[in-house]
């Protein structure tokens, strides 16, 4: 998905030539990054980076997954993880490196891109997973509107046994 957010802030399509920056961000970002996202375990080389980023791209459940770039550099990555036309939901997920944390980004390409799912899709629900310490994602997705519903088992295989919570966006 491609989206122009800001003049400093895009959606760029998620590709395998976004390999060496995603590596470069999870290098600088790992502390953090490692304790709530369960693949950063697993990504040690460039190589590996390009496996995540196939992964996603080639995923068989219509997810639509973006590198997003701040001030023309990459800073992490959004993703529509599916859409189901039965249901009518959709998930989304992202991640950030610490240098782009702080700017409202994740705010921004929310409003952006809920607005798109509205104007051109049937998706009547968004859902959002975070960990129960993630306050700022918590923040972030009650203010575009979304509501927690309930909290469940983490078998994210980090964070020990901290719960999960899920919130939902009606559109």
């Amino acid at each position: 998905m491609q989206l122009d957010i800001s003049a400093n802030l895009k959606l760029q399509n998620l590709a395998l030539t976004h390999a060496k920056p995603l590596f470069d961000c999870v290098q600088s970002s790992r502390a953090s990054l490692q304790n709530v996202l369960p693949w950063v375990a697993k990504l040690h080389t460039e190589a590996d980076a390009e496996r995540y980023i196939d992964t996603r791209i080639n995923n068989q459940v219509g997810g639509l997954w973006s590198a997003i770039e701040f001030n023309c550099e990459f800073c992490g990555v959004f993703g529509i993880k599916y859409m189901d036309a039965q249901t009518q939901t959709a998930e989304i997920g992202y991640w950030l490196g610490e240098k782009a944390r702080g700017y409202g980004l994740i705010g921004l390409v929310l409003e952006q891109v809920i607005a798109r799912l509205r104007e051109v899709s049937d998706i009547k629900t968004v859902e959002f997973q975070c960990l129960q310490s993630n306050i700022a994602s918590q923040r972030i997705i009650e203010k575009i509107g979304g509501q927690f519903v309930e909290s469940c088992v983490n078998d994210l295989g980090v964070a020990g046994d901290e719960p999960l919570y899920i919130y939902r966006l009606t559109l």
